[in-house]
């Protein structure tokens, strides 16, 4: 298994800062956050000037020998705003736009795919009619990310159109070009037993973990309940070869401000390191990448 970390753990820090601390934590890779307004880069600053932008951050990956796992991207400043199946054709071909910018930036930057949200329900269409034009919005990106030979997934998430796992499925299986970023967090804060969630397991092409129990998205490390030596076993047999980003955060949202990002990532990299990749093997992959 090949372990990374999420740079919006800290949104507070710059993102050459971030580096620091996860470099301290163990870490060899880092999932890069373009939130609008947040943490680290905005989507549309990525969009105007990708190569530039490309650059800066390349030049950061070869000083401290790092490896970007994926990019989390989104096109507005919340779950809402410019989503990806906002129901007007205007947001959504200007969003096809930008996301074509912020590919050349992905590939120009060593950065192998694209994270997104699949959207929320809007009262004009429905919670069938949102769920229908995620899956179509989810399919064009997937299409422009798959031209510039990247990877593209949706993120499954509470407060989006893809709650339960039998939408996430619905609008997975929906496109040949689709995979997903699976957080088990978002179903067990739900309230969804780990068997539910299992069947998206196969789809996933990113995975995010942290702790969680039913009513609460972030759980310490001695109060939630996934069971992620079952998870990394299972991923293990179907012969998974994508990243395991280990994603504590510190925002309001969900109440994430209530953890130790650092002490929660330690603690659940340590419970885990029996299934984590030689540490030569990934710094010589490492090696490979920044050299680039």
């Amino acid at each position: 298994m090949k372990f990374t970390c999420t740079s919006w753990s800290w949104p507070q820090l710059p993102f050459e800062d971030v580096v620091r601390v996860m470099s301290v934590l163990g870490f060899r890779a880092i999932d890069v956050g373009a939130f609008a307004g947040v943490a680290h880069f905005e989507p549309d600053e990525i969009a105007r000037q990708p190569r530039e932008m490309a650059r800066l951050v390349a030049d950061i990956r070869k000083r401290h020998a790092i490896v970007f796992s994926d990019l989390f991207v989104t096109f507005g400043v919340d779950l809402t705003d410019r989503c990806v199946n906002f129901p007007d054709r205007a947001v959504t071909d200007a969003n096809i736009d930008t996301f074509r910018r912020i590919t050349e930036f992905c590939t120009q930057a060593g950065i192998p795919g694209v994270t997104l949200c699949p959207g929320v329900e809007h009262g004009v269409l429905g919670r069938a009619g949102s769920l229908a034009l995620a899956a179509e919005e989810l399919a064009r990106l997937s299409e422009v990310g798959y031209q510039a030979g990247l990877q593209v997934s949706f993120e499954p998430h509470l407060e989006s159109i893809t709650e339960s796992p039998e939408e996430a499925l619905k609008v997975v299986t929906s496109a040949p070009r689709l995979t997903l970023t699976l957080d088990y967090s978002h179903f067990v804060a739900q309230g969804y037993l780990e068997s539910a969630i299992e069947p998206l397991v196969p789809h996933a092409r990113h995975i995010h973990i942290r702790q969680a129990k039913s009513g609460t998205l972030q759980a310490h490390d001695d109060d939630g309940t996934i069971d992620f030596d079952r998870l990394l076993s299972v991923l293990q047999s179907l012969g998974y070869q994508g990243w395991i980003a280990f994603e504590y955060e510190c925002n309001a949202w969900q109440g994430n401000n209530r953890s130790d990002v650092v002490t929660e990532t330690a603690l659940l990299k340590r419970r885990l390191s029996r299934f984590e990749s030689p540490i030569d093997s990934l710094a010589a992959g490492v090696a490979d990448e920044t050299r680039r």
